[in-house]
């Protein structure tokens, strides 16, 4: 008996649960008054070859379909800003997708298997988010894109 007292007091210390979340702790996310985020809030308009391979220092994926490139267009964006959404289908494996951008962003990807995303830094700085979905009979992904005018 003096063995199992000490353990189930420590499951009864241990059982408290835990703290109600502070309110001021919020995210903004999940804050009423939090402004829109850009990608909610931007015109998007449809972006140019010159325009994605100026601010894409990234290889395009190996025989990848071109699905839209639109480029996001808002005054709250610094005027040498430029945000990118890529998307692209291929025939390919999510996971070979992965690896393919997972090499040439030097960072490994979050998510399961068949829904994936990366981020990184290409060399030049820019920003990039990569989302990779099964769809069946391939794979979709979404690549996001900031990138700043270089002086």
């Amino acid at each position: 008996m003096h063995k199992i007292l000490p353990f189930f007091a420590l499951v009864v210390i241990g059982c408290s649960g835990p703290a109600a979340p502070d309110p001021s702790q919020v995210h903004p996310s999940m804050d009423p008054k939090a402004q829109p985020s850009v990608s909610e809030t931007a015109k998007r308009e449809q972006a140019t070859a010159e325009e994605v391979k100026a601010s894409l220092d990234l290889p395009e994926y190996p025989g990848a379909t071109v699905i839209e490139n639109v480029k996001l267009v808002s005054e709250t964006l610094s005027p040498d800003e430029v945000r990118l959404e890529l998307v692209r289908k291929s025939a390919d494996a999510p996971d070979k997708v992965v690896k393919f951008f997972e090499s040439n962003l030097g960072e490994k990807a979050g998510g399961e298997p068949g829904h994936q995303e990366i981020f990184g830094r290409t060399q030049r700085g820019n920003f990039v988010r990569v989302h990779v979905d099964s769809d069946g009979s391939g794979s979709k992904f979404t690549l996001n894109v900031i990138s700043y005018a270089k002086k």
